[in-house]
């Protein structure tokens, strides 16, 4: 039979240092943007950095 999966990884938010998410919001209303993601051996995922194209925005710290 067929099957959809439909996986939650809880990776909805990603916070950004104070004063410049904003800026950002407002363009992700006009164009879209990219994460990296990083999955631990246990599948739990992290947002490792947000991505305007190419270009690295943000980046978290290892933890």
């Amino acid at each position: 039979p067929n099957m959809t999966i439909a996986p939650e990884y809880e990776i909805e938010r990603f916070y950004l240092p104070e004063g410049q998410g904003v800026a950002i919001q407002n363009d992700m209303r006009v164009r879209p943007f990219g994460i990296k993601l990083a999955l631990s051996a246990n599948g739990t995922a992290q947002i490792k950095a947000l991505m305007d194209g190419s270009k690295t925005l943000f980046e978290e710290p290892l933890y």
